[in-house]
């Protein structure tokens, strides 16, 4: 489907399911005031094959 063959059910772990990245904040100092970040099967081996992509938006409102 991706190109990225799937890993033998054996040898799946609970580690190719989960990501910790996401509680880090990112950089929203430029001038939209967001940063996005996108997870992939790169760093989530278990979403091969199946279509998903996930991502966060970090926005900072500027008030005053």
């Amino acid at each position: 489907m991706n190109g990225m063959a799937c890993k033998n059910p054996a040898m799946v772990q609970a580690s190719d399911f989960a990501f910790s990245g996401l509680h880090i904040p990112g950089n929203t100092s430029d001038a939209m005031g967001f940063r996005v970040t996108l997870v992939s099967m790169t760093q989530i081996p278990g979403l091969n094959t199946l279509g998903i992509c996930l991502h966060q938006k970090l926005t900072l409102y500027h008030i005053g």
